[in-house]
């Protein structure tokens, strides 16, 4: 079943401002001057720090929330002169908070898409019904269809809700924080529901979340919400290289890693070490050392401390050595144990964490 879509950008924002305007008190701007595209068949991750107004933004394009300038265009239509149902007929909204807890079972609360295409009564045709556990199918939520929704766990419920606005027929969906309160393997099963729906029925797919990790491999394009006020589009790949990334997440404390799409913690190490191996537990090795405090030299040359990982994967020995004496170890937490320990004199080994007077 293919979502029919105007041949125009499914969802448009124009010159729009957001924020937030009280009766007798001025108007507080949370972004402005806004120009952004949702293609058709696009999953888009909308990403930043707190506060920056991830979640005012996705009120404002599902035209729940009014904005203090500018439009919100729905295939081609101002949002504002599409009527509650049409508007219901275009875009679906999953908001984190909206999760139920009553005494509903979960076709229930699916069958609560159906509302804008059935008639006053609210009578579900056959039609609707077929629609009904195509959307449950669709996140394969068919065995929790008749339990109780507050029986359900959290990432149960957002399957539910999702099923419900893809019962809704609309072209759009738009989520808010959807995976904040799920572990990482309901994380990661989300997002990869989420990215097969608009391949299989050409959804337009906007959500926000805090996973960088999960949006840099799964989405095909990022919306960055910076601390200046703007949203900066691209793919992850292009984002990440030139340096939007790490502009809108960094800090003193965290270094943006490029080559591995990550942050790691910013440190200033004293002492240098050289590790020498290959494969899972050169990474790891690297990674250890790292956290502990140790700085990664670029060559043997330069550094004050070498490690060396020999052996098969299922037979490993790690030596350390410094000032030509080595000592062995048969596993990464016991090198890990003995370089975090001070030194005591009992062997040269150098502390990470020192510096010595100059």
């Amino acid at each position: 079943m293919k979502t029919k879509v105007d041949s125009q950008f499914p969802l448009q924002a124009n010159d729009l401002s957001i924020g937030y305007s009280q009766k007798g008190h001025h108007s507080r701007t949370v972004a402005s001057n806004l120009n952004l595209k949702l293609n058709q068949s696009e999953f888009v991750c909308l990403l930043g720090p707190n506060g920056v107004g991830k979640s005012t933004l996705i009120r404002a394009l599902a035209g729940m929330d009014k904005p203090l300038k500018g439009n919100v265009q729905i295939a081609g239509s101002d949002i504002r002169d599409l009527t509650p149902k049409e508007r219901a007929r275009q875009i679906s909204v999953v908001l984190t908070e909206s999760l139920p807890i009553g005494m509903f079972s979960a076709d229930a609360i699916v069958a609560l898409g159906r509302h804008p295409h059935t008639n006053w009564t609210g009578t579900l045709s056959e039609h609707d019904r077929k629609r009904i556990a195509e959307a449950l199918h669709a996140v394969e939520g068919e065995a929790l269809a008749k339990r109780q929704v507050s029986e359900l766990s959290d990432g149960e419920r957002q399957k539910i809700m999702i099923a419900r606005a893809l019962a809704q027929e609309a072209s759009i969906m738009l989520l808010d924080e959807p995976t904040a309160f799920l572990d990482l393997p309901r994380r990661v099963e989300l997002m990869l529901t989420l990215r097969d729906l608009t391949r299989r029925k050409g959804l337009s797919i906007l959500l926000s979340t805090h996973d960088l990790d999960l949006a840099l491999r799964c989405a095909d394009k990022l919306w960055l919400f910076g601390k200046d006020n703007n949203v900066i589009e691209g793919i992850p790949e292009s984002l990440a290289l030139d340096g939007s990334i790490e502009t809108v997440f960094g800090s003193e404390n965290l270094d943006w890693d490029a080559e591995h799409g990550s942050f790691r913690m910013h440190r200033n190490p004293c002492t240098s070490v050289w590790i020498e191996g290959k494969g899972t537990a050169l990474a790891w090795t690297r990674r250890a050392l790292a956290r502990i405090g140790y700085g990664l030299a670029d060559s043997r040359e330069n550094s004050q401390f070498i490690v060396t990982i020999s052996g098969d994967p299922q037979n490993l020995e790690w030596i350390a050595t410094d000032h030509d004496l080595g000592h062995h170890f048969n596993s990464i937490e016991s090198l890990v144990t003995w370089m975090q320990k001070p030194n005591n004199g009992e062997d040269n080994r150098p502390d990470p964490h020192y510096s010595p007077a100059k």
